[in-house]
Parts: C-alpha cells; sequence; structure tokens
C-alpha cells in the first residue's frame, strides 16, 4: 500500500478523477505518461536509480492490486464455480495458502 498523507491523495485524485480510460491500451498508454512525468520531476531526470525507482513502484502497485483485488475476486470464482486444483494440490500433498 502506498503509504502517502491523505493532503497528498487529495491532491493526486483531483487530477486523475476525470480520466476515463477505454482500454487496456490507454491504460498502459497512462501508466506511461504517468511513469515519463516521475522520471521528469526527479532530481537528476534520467537515471538509472529514477528509473528503477520508478520501475520499483509500478511493480509494487502490480503486487498490491494482485494481493487486495484479483486474490478476492479469484477467491469469490473458486467459491462460485468450484476449484479446479483441489485433486492436484492433494495429489502432490501442496500446502494451500491464502
Amino acid at each position: 500500500m502506498p503509504y502517502i498523507t491523505k493532503p497528498r491523495r487529495k491532491v493526486i485524485d483531483e487530477n486523475i478523477k476525470n480520466l476515463i480510460l477505454l482500454d487496456e491500451g490507454e491504460m498502459n498508454y497512462a501508466a506511461c505518461q504517468l511513469f515519463m512525468r516521475y522520471i521528469d520531476s526527479q532530481e537528476g531526470g534520467i537515471s538509472y536509480k529514477n528509473i528503477q525507482a520508478g520501475l520499483g513502484a509500478l511493480h509494487e502497485a502490480e503486487c498490491e492490486l494482485r494481493r487486495r483485488i484479483l486474490t478476492g475476486y479469484e477467491h469469490q470464482k473458486v467459491i462460485a464455480n468450484g476449484d479446479i486444483f483441489t485433486d492436484f494440490v492433494r495429489k502432490h500433498n501442496i500446502r494451500e495458502y491464502s
């Protein structure tokens, strides 16, 4: 979770609240634009350090979205449709986690 102050969240939210993305291409474009704005806003501009920091932030955002949203969604679908992995997990004595 990005732990930023509520005032900064408000500023960011205000700036993106009217952004409507129509498909994954536009989502990709928006993410690339945000990344480039981040690089340009950093002291020293484009550098290995700043690129890695920006990529790290994007990676951690993906991890957080997987953990907080995708995992819950997948769990709902397992409940609704049944788990296709149950027999395989038991057969191979794999410890499940949640």
